[in-house]
C-alpha cells in the first residue's frame, strides 16, 4: 500500500497497487524459469495477466509512505479535536471544571496505549515504578495525568445523545470517521463480504460480546467488513444484535445475512447497481 493523489478531485488517499506489483515481481524471480528457457514465454504471459488482475484501476505511487503516514491518514487531526472537545465537555460535567487537554496530548495518550498493548505490564503502574520503568511511555506523560485522561476519555456528548436507540452511541462519532476513512481509500475490484472478531473478553459489554467458535479469537464484537482480496477492510458495519440495521432501511426479505451483503454493496464507488 502507499499514499496517493487523486488527479481529478486532489484529495489523497491510499493504494494499493504497490503491494501486489512488488510482491508479484519478488515471487516472479524465484519460481520462473529464466530468460530464454522454453517456459518463459508461458510464465510470462501468465504472469502479465495475474499483474492486469491486480493492479487493473489503480494509480501506482511515486512513493511508499512510512507506518505513522499510514495512520494518521485514519486517525487524523479531525478526530483527535473531537475527541479532546468532548473529553474536556465531560469532565466539566462530571466534576465542574475542564482537564484542558487538547489534540496533540489526545494522540500522545493514543500513543502511549498502543505501546502498552505491544509492551504489556502486569499493572499500570508498571511503566511508571522505578524498577520496571518504561520510558517510551514514562516519559510522555506523568502517571497522574495519564490515569485523569483516562478517566475521563469521552468520544460522544452524554446530554445530547439518546443512548435507548443506538448502542455504539458512546462511539459513534469513532465509528463513523473510521467507516468513512476506509471508504475514501481506493479500492481493489473484487470483494468478499465476512464476518470478523475484534477480541474481548470483558465482562461490561453485554450482548454486544458474541461467541464465534469457528473464529481464532471466539469472544468479542462481531463486525461485518467488506474486504478486498488483499484482505484491506473498505467499509464495515458492527452486529448490535435487532438493532444493527437501525440506521439503515433493511428489507425483511432477505434476513440478517442478505441486508449486510446489500448494505457494504451500497458504499463500492462507481460500480454499484443497488
Amino acid at each position: 500500500m502507499a499514499a496517493y493523489v487523486d488527479r481529478d478531485t486532489g484529495h489523497e488517499g491510499i493504494s494499493t497497487s504497490i503491494f501486489y506489483s512488488t510482491r508479484k515481481r519478488e515471487v516472479a524471480s524465484v519460481v520462473l524459469p529464466p530468460d530464454g528457457s522454453s517456459d518463459s514465454d508461458e510464465g510470462t504471459s501468465s504472469e502479465d495477466e495475474e499483474d492486469e488482475l491486480y493492479t487493473e484501476g489503480f494509480t501506482a505511487p511515486d512513493e511508499l509512505s512510512t507506518p505513522l503516514t499510514y495512520f494518521s491518514k485514519f486517525f487524523d487531526k479531525d478526530i483527535f479535536e473531537t475527541i479532546a472537545h468532548q473529553t474536556n465537555l465531560y469532565s466539566c460535567q462530571l466534576i465542574g471544571s475542564s482537564i484542558n487537554t487538547n489534540a496533540s496530548e489526545i494522540k500522545a495518550f493514543t500513543g502511549m496505549k498502543l505501546m502498552m498493548g505491544v509492551v504489556k505490564m502486569p499493572a499500570m503502574e508498571n511503566y511508571w515504578a522505578t524498577d520496571t520503568r518504561f520510558d517510551k511511555v514514562a516519559d510522555v506523560m506523568p502517571l497522574k495525568r495519564y490515569k485523569c485522561l483516562s478517566r475521563m476519555l469521552h468520544f460522544q456528548d452524554n446530554m445530547s445523545s439518546d443512548s435507548s436507540e443506538d448502542h455504539l452511541v458512546k462511539i459513534r462519532p469513532v465509528l463513523d470517521h473510521m467507516r468513512g476513512k476506509c471508504m475514501e481509500i481506493e479500492s481493489e475490484n473484487q470483494f468478499s463480504i465476512d464476518e470478523m472478531m475484534v477480541p474481548y473478553k470483558g465482562k461490561k459489554a453485554g450482548r454486544l460480546r458474541q461467541y464465534l467458535p469457528s473464529k481464532p479469537k471466539k469472544w468479542g464484537f462481531k463486525i461485518f467488513v467488506r474486504a478486498g482480496v488483499s484482505g484491506f477492510v473498505y467499509d464495515f458495519m458492527v452486529y448490535t444484535g435487532k438493532s444493527t440495521f437501525d440506521r439503515a432501511n433493511p428489507d425483511k426479505e432477505f434476513g440478517l445475512g442478505g441486508n449486510v451483503v446489500l448494505q457494504l454493496c451500497r458504499t463500492i464507488r462507481n460500480r454499484c447497481l443497488l
